[in-house]
């Protein structure tokens, strides 16, 4: 009987001081962000450096991600292929205009780049 009584006031501490869920973009971020990686809530919880508990706290809606959470998710991301960079305006106009060459001329620009790269690499050191 005293177990159950424990219990009944635990749920109701958490059911009065739990505020109601309330999804926002950033927890569908952080939950989208986990499914396109493929990781578990214990994997993706350690390279984010947060706890599997808060990870699912921000899934679930029941806490917001911090700006670092949030710049820790979208590194991952970066890292792993599944997000770009953001782009400059430069960039994209760039980005644009190659997309509209032909492939033997991105190929051209590719080797072009590629040779300016080692060139520049090898300066450096």
């Amino acid at each position: 009987m005293l177990v159950l009584m424990r219990e009944i006031k635990y749920t109701k501490y958490i059911t009065r001081k739990t505020p109601m869920n309330k999804r926002t973009p950033k927890n569908d971020f952080i939950l989208d962000a986990r499914m396109r990686t493929g990781l578990i809530q214990k994997e993706f919880a350690h390279l984010v450096g947060t706890s599997i508990d808060t990870l699912a706290h921000y899934e679930s809606g029941r806490r917001q991600p911090s700006p670092r959470v949030l710049e820790q998710v979208r590194r991952l991301l970066i890292d792993r292929g599944l997000a770009a960079e953001p782009q400059s305006p430069g960039e994209q106009d760039m980005l644009k205009m190659y997309r509209l060459l032909s492939p033997a001329d991105q190929d051209h620009i590719t080797a072009i780049l590629n040779t300016m790269t080692k060139a520049n690499t090898k300066r450096k050191k």
